[in-house]
């Protein structure tokens, strides 16, 4: 049974919210909060990156665990699920007062974010169709940028960066906005009939899947890339010679660049065709991130950079999921596969997020700079590029 098409903005939106919780708060708060936190409870910066990593660990396992789960949960309820998860994880942080309580509340974060974004993106593809569904998807995609917003605004009326338990706060406040998007997403799970959900397949319907694994690479190539620009870009602007101020600000533009990146990227897939658009949007990525490897020195080349990979970073999962559902309609069955099948996909984007963190860590400790990190995540965005032209089918 699908959704009357005038429910895309409300089905998009519940997505979204619990995508801004488990994605936009517990994925992004560390890296915003985390100089507020202390010595005491984060240590060095290294130690700081030690512990993102392990976030990034336990994201992994959380995307495996989904997919073995997806035959006996229906999406709806696994979103449910990850996004209490997740606010367990954000209060754990926030109430810390140990390295050890830090990390359990992060790992538990990271667990919980696993089971939001494949399950919110599948969901939503099944009630709706067309043009209504590519709508829905994009702002569901937007969830992130207003997650890390919503981060910001709240580390500012706390004043996380000058008071002493202002990052506290913060913590606190998103896992309240946690328990209230549960509440919000768990009345309309007991109001939605499952015919509206998928039930999940075996694993190894993927592999049924034509061109699977060109889709898989792609995503793949884009963790790695995207996770090496949102870790090292602000340093690899200032080594380039923008301020640290302006570097700073420049990254500030991912996340509002990330709200209408979703929504514009499959737009302009029912436009040119979604090859043409998912192979633009990888274009972008690589130029992006080679502009940072380039060190153009200039404060309008990072601000656009920073812009472009917004856009891409929320267009690219949303271009993915729609691409994988039309792949599966062409086998008659997209409503079962589809939350399987992206988990899959996503798993792939995980292990590149993990080998986007130690490439990076290896590379600059190596060469001592950070050129070769971003040109060798441009060149794997171009061969993302490259894959997703391959495995994307036409219209959605």
């Amino acid at each position: 049974m699908k959704a009357p098409s005038k429910d895309w903005l409300f089905l998009g939106s519940l997505g979204g919210l619990g995508i801004l919780v488990g994605q936009g708060f517990s994925r992004f708060s560390f890296g915003l909060l985390f100089p507020s936190m202390g010595v005491s409870l984060v240590g060095t910066t290294s130690k700081a990156s030690f512990l993102a990593a392990l976030y990034a660990a336990a994201y992994f396992v959380g995307v495996a665990a989904l997919i073995f789960v997806t035959r006996r949960v229906a999406p709806l309820r696994l979103l449910v699920s990850g996004v209490l998860v997740s606010t367990i994880g954000l209060l754990s942080i926030g109430l810390a007062r140990s390295e050890s309580l830090v990390i359990f509340g992060l790992v538990v974060a990271g667990l919980g974010a696993a089971f939001t974004y494949v399950p919110a993106l599948s969901f939503v593809g099944a009630a709706l169709k067309g043009a209504s569904r590519d709508k829905a998807t994009g702002v569901a995609s937007a969830g992130i940028g207003a997650g890390i917003i919503v981060a910001r605004v709240l580390a500012f009326v706390f004043r996380a960066e000058s008071t002493s338990s202002g990052w506290r706060s913060v913590w606190v406040s998103e896992a309240v906005i946690g328990a209230a998007a549960s509440a919000v997403i768990i009345l309309y799970a007991f109001r939605t009939p499952s015919s509206v959900e998928d039930r999940g397949v075996p694993i190894r319907t993927t592999l049924r899947m034509p061109h699977w694994l060109a889709i898989g690479m792609s995503y793949l190539c884009f963790g790695v890339a995207y996770s090496i620009y949102s870790n090292l870009a602000v340093k690899g602007w200032e080594l380039g010679g923008l301020s640290g101020f302006w570097a700073a600000n420049s990254l500030l533009l991912v996340a509002p660049s990330q709200m209408s990146g979703g929504i514009l990227l499959p737009w302009l897939g029912r436009k040119i065709g979604a090859p043409g658009a998912i192979g633009a949007s990888y274009l972008l990525l690589t130029l992006a991130v080679a502009e940072v490897g380039l060190r153009a020195q200039d404060i309008m080349l990072s601000f656009t950079s920073a812009v472009c990979v917004g856009l891409v970073s929320a267009g690219i999962p949303a271009q993915v999921v729609l691409a994988v559902r039309k792949r599966l309609e062409g086998q008659g069955i997209a409503n079962d596969a589809t939350t399987t099948v992206f988990g899959v996909i996503t798993l792939m984007y995980a292990i590149g997020g993990l080998v986007g963190l130690l490439e990076a860590a290896h590379l600059s400790k190596t060469y001592g700079v950070l050129t070769s990190t971003f040109l060798v995540a441009a060149l794997l965005a171009l061969v993302g590029g490259l894959c997703a032209l391959r495995g994307t089918p036409g219209k959605h």
